[in-house]
């Protein structure tokens, strides 16, 4: 909390991330503070993100347009990265994720990572894997995900994805972008690597 009782906006986005996650039995640190060290960075996949979040303050169920709105209130001091290990232009073009707490995350936290992950349409996150426990709650846009050799399954706002360490997931957006909240709780020093 900021002085006067007021959350700042981050802490507010944070806040409502992890009353999402929540419900799937993840505890946040209760200190939703930012240490402002990283500087606002943009990526071509950020052309996306008005267009993500514009529907889905107005739509879904009230814990997503929630979040959504809070994200938006902050989107232009995001610093959008990728993964240093990938190489493929075409995916670099679009997608991104912002780490809003962890090691490298707007709020420094070595117990976990929290953050969004933007795809825009038409993009396939291809099959990758890492040892982190991952989840991912959808928050605009309709996706398809992809767990080992099992089918495609269509995911709406709000549904939660889980991916157990080592699993090989992916996923796809066909005409919408995708924005989806990110948690990992362990190995946070190990990215993902691309089968």
């Amino acid at each position: 909390m900021m002085k006067g009782g007021q959350t700042s906006p981050f802490g507010r986005a944070i806040d409502a991330l992890a009353r999402l996650f929540a419900d799937c039995g993840v505890e946040m640190p209760v200190d939703t503070s930012i240490d402002g060290a990283l500087a606002a960075h943009r990526l071509p996949v950020g052309e996306w993100l008005d267009r993500a979040l514009a529907p889905a303050i107005t739509q879904g169920d009230a814990r997503t347009r929630e979040a959504c709105a809070a994200l938006a209130r902050i989107a232009p001091s995001l610093c959008w990265r990728q993964n240093a290990t990938y190489r493929d232009a075409e995916l670099l073009a679009r997608y991104g994720y912002c780490e809003l707490i962890g090691p490298a995350g707007h709020r420094r936290d070595a117990r976990l990572a929290l953050g969004v992950l933007l795809l825009a349409p038409r993009t396939c996150y291809p099959p990758h894997r890492h040892p982190a426990n991952e989840i991912y709650i959808a928050l605009a846009g309709r996706a398809e995900w992809r767990i080992d050799e099992g089918a495609w399954i269509a995911r709406a706002p709000g549904e939660a994805i889980r991916h157990p360490s080592m699993a090989i997931h992916a996923m796809r957006t066909d005409e919408e972008p995708l924005l989806a909240a990110y948690v990992w709780t362990d190995h946070l020093d190990t990215p993902a690597t691309l089968i």
